[in-house]
């Protein structure tokens, strides 16, 4: 029988992993050869089922997709898995007590993908029973609304053979809205530290399908929190920095995001709820640096900055000033300086793609903070000068001169005072010849290396 989707539809009875090599799987605990001791979960080798029965050997790489109630957008999902350039891997959709379609829809695709069904228990417990069921050394996410770039588990996986002291790479993304046209394409390391428990605990710039980790890691923490429905991901990215796995950044864009409008308005509550418990977990352990545990109150109010702009972003004004309130209550230092901390996180907040309005998003965060803050317009006016700035820089360092001269002017206009930089000036020219045709782009190199204040 063939279905909608074009694919036989034979029901999936068996796991099969596309294009398997027979790799080793890395366990925790275990030892591996020349009397080596497991002292960590990257310490150890051992063969671990390379066959099964029937000689069905185990995929390097495992990717999990749980799924609720998107069969519409299920497709999509397991194709760009499934055109993966990267073959040795298995496919794995935990379907999470869907009420529509999905069984059929993964049904479409065959022995190729491996289906289970469980109870309503959310998103951290289905990707928990895919982790289970699973056999690969690596292992990836998917949401299935969501889609990978052909070359995702190629390249991240080829890194984590090269890096064996790496325990997950991340990468960066594309957001598109609903109908998978582009919003905005996001490559955090041009703006973020390298990974350190102590930069991470006040927000990690990562989102789940954008990373391939070592399943040693995962099961070496424990896997996701189950009891924690939101922001389960940042309890489980500083659960892992905290327990010594290292992260590291390759910087290619690997994977499409869609907004649509179940994931555009999280309750802000349920999303502070979810940080905060991840960072009650986190500060309820006694081995933490002293350097992390001097940043307790600033992590607990960036938590609830996040939950300010989300109400902001939604209209919920009463909401997000109880928040605000909170958030200076917890470190008053949010106060300081100009433009003050408080509003520079709030104003960041205004690039990402659930703000489909900015202007109103900004007029909010006006009503919100007058009272509060002193000369509101005047911070918000830097602090969006700071933004476009902090584009131009990216750009040019990465080389997309042509955007850059629309957020070089934006900036300027916001706060002249940048033409005091000399960096800022040499941009500003350069990038003024580029467009004029006078230097191309690969002759702009030059100005990267300066010191921005």
């Amino acid at each position: 029988m063939t279905c909608w989707c074009g694919f036989t539809a034979t029901p999936p009875s068996r796991r099969t992993c596309v294009g398997s090599r027979g790799r080793c799987v890395r366990r925790p605990g275990d030892t591996g050869g020349g009397g080596r001791s497991a002292c960590s979960p990257t310490a150890g080798w051992r063969q671990y089922g390379c066959s099964r029965g029937g000689g069905v050997r185990m995929p390097e790489v495992s990717v999990i997709i749980p799924t609720h109630n998107h069969a519409c957008y299920l497709p999509e999902a397991i194709e760009s898995v499934l055109d993966q350039t990267y073959r040795d891997f298995e496919a794995i959709v935990v379907d999470d007590g869907s009420s529509d379609n999905t069984q059929d829809v993964v049904t479409c695709f065959g022995t190729r993908v491996v289906y289970i069904r469980q109870e309503n228990r959310g998103s951290p417990a289905a990707r928990n029973t895919g982790i289970r069921a699973s056999a690969g050394e690596y292992v990836a996410f998917l949401d299935a609304d969501d889609w990978f770039l052909p070359h995702k588990l190629q390249i991240q996986a080829a890194y984590l053979d090269r890096h064996p002291s790496i325990g997950l790479v991340a990468s960066g993304w594309i957001e598109t809205d609903v109908y998978g046209k582009t919003l905005r394409t996001v490559k955090p390391w041009l703006s973020n530290r390298p990974f350190l428990l102590a930069e991470c605990v006040l927000g990690v710039p990562l989102v789940v399908h954008c990373v391939l980790v070592r399943r040693a890691w995962l099961e070496a923490v424990g896997l996701f929190d189950e009891s924690i429905r939101w922001a389960e991901d940042f309890d489980l990215w500083l659960r892992l920095l905290a327990d010594g796995c290292r992260f590291a950044w390759l910087p290619e864009v690997v994977c499409r995001r869609r907004f649509h409008g179940q994931n555009m308005s999280y309750s802000p509550k349920h999303m502070l709820d979810g940080s905060i418990a991840a960072l009650d977990k986190l500060y309820a352990r006694t081995d933490l640096p002293l350097n992390v545990q001097q940043l307790r109150n600033l992590a607990y109010a960036m938590a609830h900055m996040g939950a300010i702009a989300r109400a902001c972003n939604q209209g919920l004004l009463d909401e997000a000033y109880h928040y605000l309130e909170q958030a200076i209550e917890i470190e008053p230092a949010l106060l300081f300086g100009h433009p003050c901390r408080l509003i520079e996180a709030l104003v960041g907040w205004s690039d990402h793609s659930t703000v489909t309005d900015r202007q109103k998003y900004l007029d909010a965060l006006l009503y919100v903070l007058s009272g509060k803050v002193y000369s509101v317009e005047r911070q918000l006016r830097k602090a969006m000068a700071r933004l476009h700035m902090g584009h131009v820089f990216t750009e040019w360092a990465s080389g997309e001169v042509r955007t850059l001269h629309s957020e070089l002017l934006k900036a300027l206009w916001l706060d002249p005072s940048w033409l005091l930089n000399r960096g800022v000036l040499s941009i500003a020219v350069r990038s003024f010849l580029y467009r004029i045709g006078y230097i191309d782009a690969a002759r702009r190199k030059g100005v990267g290396d300066e010191t921005f204040c």
